[in-house]
């Protein structure tokens, strides 16, 4: 939403007892495979939405998840030539929808129709309509199998925030917008229309396979069910009811060591855990350096910083959804089903540089293993820096296999003290990816988890329902400055996939820092289940958690750098940085912030520190300033006391080489203002060389422009025999690319 435009010992443990592709508005495909005998009903939804062990099992009936949005249409595909706030990343996402309509004689918008049996089964929207004046809005009306007859019919916003129809929680307010998840079935087909023109809407739904026996939803059901609804309400917000935990530990870990609980044998079920680190109140840092590994018949599962899982990275957080909760104490609890086929180990590993006292405790239980039957998964993505510009979808995740997602969170470090998320989310299942258009396409990452914009949110606009949080507003300043932490879960609008789903959210800041010195840093986990075998693209990453979280001292650092640099180099038509191999510069990032302090000091200069006989990579980013161009680097001899490293022993792996014909080829590189292009290049370091070694490379930019670079090579150490292959941190396996 665009706030510019509105505003380890022994333990002792008792068992106790689609594939889619195409988005929604284009008619999606859903899975194929001969009609279920289970039939789908209003109170069947009901009862699956609190069932735990729903989500555990791959879905039978098969279905669908969709999503109907007023996203920005002139986004059209991933690939699509004008990747800007005119395209790809276009802005303005609340006036989307299909078409206007004459329906019984009246003028409505239609933004959401689909054929064949299915089910509602979220609904967001602001609390207010086109500004904070009205706070009604128009009404939406939801036609079911064909009917002219809606079987709602009712203001939008009141029904989202409990006001209306649907009693709180199944429907409630958040930061100024409301969430409805009162499921909606259909045998047939649904239109959902407005009787003005829309204004910022996501509508989550399920598409059931063809066959499938769906009893469509009525008003008379719907106060038929009325116990029904209010069993599930209770069940929804009261977690109070004390569980006993037959699996337990506890101890002080040491730095480096672990504490391990291991499950009874399976066929079994984690019902719920509770972690307790009481220390995390004085040592908050101990919540990113403390990590729960789980193994799960034989596989990693779950790898996460612990206070990355809770929403507490930075410290904790209290909050109560009705997966996961935390108190001010240093409790946490996880409600997720967790079944595992023969055996499961839980572990904590402590990475911090002193020992971390903790309490492991579980609740496990019975569990049929079928071929439904799903792992749980959680994998994090550690910190990372990104710019006000250029856009980029930033991946939560790549999944690979057959499984179900069920959740995220993300923390948002801001130094700015303005909005920070306009960026939309972009969730692709099974062949979407491949297709170039999400499954999923939202309007902003506030809308994605369930609050809404219209103003810089404070700390006022913290809050917790049963499957949304948002668990902390910076702060520091009164308003975004500090972390920001936002997650959602699922149950009804859970998303299955077949073989792959690929989770992004837009790195899109408020209008107003969108320059490439306006900072933020991010870091995410997402929960998913999935059958034995399935792959992703989070790998554990202890170095990452063993550092402290991202500070707002470091980030402002960084953010200083850049601007500094850029005023100085003001009226040229790039900026060279060098920077070591360890730090590859990724797509719309800069440099480190020790490569760009250099650049502050001096001219571009790089020193590394090479072994004889190695091939020895490092970079130059090259950050554009005005048009550039072609891009190209020339050589000199690299002198030393013992002799030098020739010009011809020095290559740039992006502007040319040899083909896999064994030909030589040429690559032009040109480069528009704001673009960053780091160029890799390669030294073969004679195997007898030894000593310091001295050249200047140029960088050409177009028209006879060139940036000096010197180069300064430290050789010493053992001669290599395989020019540093076997370490593969090293890079040198890049000149097999040539």
């Amino acid at each position: 939403m665009k706030f510019a435009s509105l505003f380890v010992l022994g333990v002792v443990c008792v068992l106790s007892h689609a594939r889619i592709t195409t988005a929604a508005e284009n008619g999606p495909v859903v899975p194929s495979g001969g009609a279920r005998t289970n039939r789908v009903t209003f109170q069947s939804l009901l009862a699956e939405m609190i069932d735990r062990d729903a989500v555990a099992r791959f879905p039978d009936p098969a279905y669908a998840s969709l999503q109907a949005s007023s996203y920005n249409r002139a986004s059209t595909n991933r690939n699509q030539p004008d990747q800007n706030t005119s395209g790809w990343f276009a802005d303005s996402d609340g006036l989307g929808f299909l078409r206007t309509e004459t329906i019984n004689g009246r003028t409505e918008w239609v933004i959401l129709e689909h054929q064949g049996p299915g089910c509602l089964t979220k609904f967001w929207t602001p609390d207010f309509y086109y500004g904070f004046q009205d706070r009604r809005g128009p009404h939406f009306r939801i036609y079911l199998d064909d009917s002219l007859d809606p079987v709602m019919d009712e203001s939008l916003i009141e029904w989202v925030t409990g006001k209306g129809s649907v009693e709180p929680p199944l429907a409630m307010p958040t930061a100024r917008a409301g969430n409805s998840y009162l499921p909606i079935p259909f045998g047939r087909s649904c239109r959902v229309t407005m009787t003005a023109k829309p204004f910022y809407y996501l509508i989550n739904y399920r598409a059931y396979e063809e066959g499938t026996t769906v009893e469509t939803f009525t008003r008379a059901g719907y106060e038929a069910a009325k116990a029904v609804r209010e069993r599930v309400g209770h069940a929804l917000t009261d977690s109070t009811a004390a569980m006993s935990y037959p699996c337990r530990q506890s101890d002080r870990i040491e730095a480096g060591a672990t504490l391990d609980l291991e499950l009874p044998p399976g066929p079994g079920a984690i019902r719920e855990f509770r972690l307790k680190l009481p220390e995390a109140v004085d040592r908050p840092e101990i919540l990113r350096s403390t990590v729960l590994v789980m193994t799960v018949d034989g596989e990693e599962t779950v790898w996460c910083p612990v206070g990355d899982f809770f929403c507490s990275a930075d410290a904790l957080h209290p909050m109560r959804t009705w997966q996961r909760s935390v108190s001010a104490e240093g409790e946490l609890v996880c409600r997720w089903v967790m079944p595992y086929r023969g055996t499961a180990t839980m572990r904590l590993l402590n990475l911090g540089a002193g020992p971390v006292d903790v309490e492991m405790q579980a609740q496990s239980g019975s569990w049929n293993w079928d071929d439904r039957s799903l792992h749980f998964r959680a994998n994090w993505r550690p910190d990372d820096v990104v710019h006000g510009t250029p856009f980029q979808d930033w991946n939560f995740i790549d999944l690979r296999g057959r499984g179900v997602f069920v959740g995220d969170a993300w923390t948002v470090l801001n130094v700015q003290g303005s909005w920070w998320g306009e960026g939309d989310e972009k969730i692709y299942v099974d062949d979407a990816w491949e297709a170039g258009f999400p499954t999923h396409f939202g309007t902003g990452t506030e809308d994605y988890y369930g609050w809404a914009g219209g103003e810089v949110p404070t700390r006022k606009d913290e809050f917790s329902t049963p499957f949304l949080a948002n668990a902390r507003v910076g702060g520091l300043d009164g308003w975004t400055t500090g972390f920001n932490i936002c997650t959602r879960t699922r149950s009804l609008d859970a998303i299955p996939f077949g073989r792959r789903l690929v989770f992004d959210m837009e790195s899109s800041f408020g209008t107003d820092i969108r320059n490439p010195w306006n900072l933020l840093g991010y870091s995410a986990v997402s929960f998913w289940y999935a059958q034995p075998g399935a792959s992703h693209n989070r790998p554990a990453n202890p170095e990452a958690a063993a550092r402290p979280v991202m500070s707002l001292t470091e980030l402002k650092s960084r953010s200083n750098a850049i601007h500094d640099v850029l005023q100085r180099s003001n009226g040229q038509v790039a900026v060279v940085i060098p920077e070591a191999r360890e730090l590859p510069i990724r797509h719309g990032q800069w440099p480190s912030t020790e490569a760009l302090l250099r650049r502050q000091r001096a001219e571009a200069s790089f020193s590394g520190r090479a072994r004889p006989g190695e091939y020895f990579v490092f970079q130059l980013g090259v950050y554009a300033l005005k048009e550039t161009g072609p891009l190209s680097v020339t050589f000199t001899d690299m002198v030393g006391e013992r002799g030098s490293i020739p010009a011809e022993a020095v290559a740039c792996l992006n502007l040319g080489g040899t083909d896999y014909r064994g030909r030589s080829f040429t690559k032009e590189l040109l480069l528009k203002p704001g673009e960053q292009q780091p160029l890799w290049l390669g030294v073969s370091v004679p195997g007898n060389a030894a000593g310091a070694y001295v050249g200047t490379f140029e960088v050409g930019l177009g028209s006879g422009v060139v940036t000096p670079v010197r180069v300064i090579l430290d050789v010493r150490g053992e001669p290599l025999s395989d020019q540093g292959d076997a370490m593969a941190r090293n890079l040198s396996r890049l000149r097999w690319l040539n």
